[in-house]
């Protein structure tokens, strides 16, 4: 196996590539990069065991030639070492040669490296066969539903499919959701597809996904009774799903509501700063106390400290409220949508309550309140 690649297309495959390989492993491939020349090009595959990722280097993109003097072959070489050298390289070219089974030399200009290698045959046996339910989604919309939801999942392991994201295929809607108990998200979008598929993906699964798919026009996804898979320009990425049914979550939506309040996004999140700090507990809390006239965000430490803060602009409909709650849970919730202007409506004190843009239904995040008497 031998050949020599433009560095910066190269480089840029495989940064990606290596960002989901572990930092340390029971199973030694897991550590290591795929390279698998043929006549097609250079296709560098990376996995975690948890999700997969291939993405085919051509020859030539357009009259540009990427691949020069080559000889076609596989090996494994390991990801760290790889990503490395490629980081380092400064030349327009960099030239690989295996020049026994188990070592290869790199050759960047008058930098020449040497490394052991594993055999092709020793990596695991992934599918990306693209086979199952295909949905065509624009990556723009892909990846708005991942950062607008993935966050909400829950990130401990009491129960595993809490920890994923809920992909609905309904007919012509994808309604992504994430909950961990005490939030929840949920977006929907269009497509043009009458399928039905109901499934789980990793929380870190999507996120990996999304830094994938940051200006890709398309995204083909494929769903099968063992994987879901992302199709975008010349990579695959698939990932498992969970086993475990998701909770039925349609019904801890609120349909009617007996108090709202409309407020700037940038002047809610700037008060939950000022007096966010004050809550030194783990779990940093904040009261929202609301009149017609006035909307106070107060917050007290355990120490006795306070700190209290006035909303500027607003509207409020209702009775008096006062309700609690989580401050990083609702400033997540604000910033994921985007909006310059936010509605938030409630039900009682205790009860969850919604922040939405009233322009953009198709998104919704959910909070839970905290007692805090």
């Amino acid at each position: 196996m031998k050949f020599t690649i433009n560095t910066a297309e190269f480089s840029k495959v495989v940064l990606a590539a290596t960002r989901i390989l572990p930092s340390s492993s029971k199973n030694p491939v897991a550590l290591f990069v795929k390279l698998d020349l043929t006549q097609n090009g250079l296709t560098v595959t990376t996995s975690n065991e948890e999700i997969s990722q291939q993405t085919l280097i051509p020859f030539f993109k357009a009259d540009k030639e990427i691949i020069r003097d080559y000889t076609v072959g596989s090996c494994l070489i390991e990801g760290r070492f790889l990503s490395e050298v490629v980081k380092r390289t400064e030349c327009e070219e960099i030239t690989f040669e295996v020049v026994d089974d188990s070592m290869m030399k790199i050759e960047a200009e008058s930098a020449v490296y040497n490394t052991l290698i594993l055999r092709a045959e020793e990596y695991y046996n992934l599918d990306f066969s693209l086979s199952g339910i295909k949905v065509d989604i624009s990556g723009q919309d892909l990846l708005d539903a991942i950062n607008q939801v993935s966050f909400a999942a829950s990130v401990k392991n009491t129960r595993p499919t809490l920890m994923g994201v809920n992909i609905e295929c309904n007919s012509t809607r994808l309604i992504f959701t994430a909950t961990d108990g005490a939030r929840l998200a949920k977006k929907e979008v269009m497509t043009d597809t009458e399928d039905v598929f109901n499934v789980t993906v990793p929380s870190k699964s999507l996120q990996e996904v999304a830094k994938s798919i940051e200006g890709e026009e398309s995204v083909e996804v494929f769903a099968n009774d063992k994987r879901v898979l992302f199709m975008f320009g010349n990579t695959i990425i698939t990932t498992a799903f969970f086993a475990e049914a998701y909770p039925n979550v349609k019904n801890i939506i609120p349909r009617n509501f007996y108090y709202s309040l409309e407020v700037n996004s940038h002047d809610l999140l700037r008060a939950l700063d000022k007096v966010g700090f004050i809550s030194n507990d783990r779990d940093r809390i904040a009261r929202l106390i609301m009149t017609e006239n006035n909307i106070d965000v107060v917050s007290k430490s355990q120490r006795g400290e306070n700190a209290s803060d006035k909303l500027n602009l607003f509207r409020y409909v209702g009775d008096r409220l006062e309700i609690s709650f989580n401050i990083d849970f609702v400033a997540q919730a604000v910033r994921a949508l985007r909006s310059e202007d936010v509605l938030i409506q409630f039900i009682g004190e205790m009860k969850p309550f919604l922040i939405v843009d009233k322009n953009n239904p198709s998104i919704i995040q959910l909070i839970t309140p905290i007692r805090t008497y």
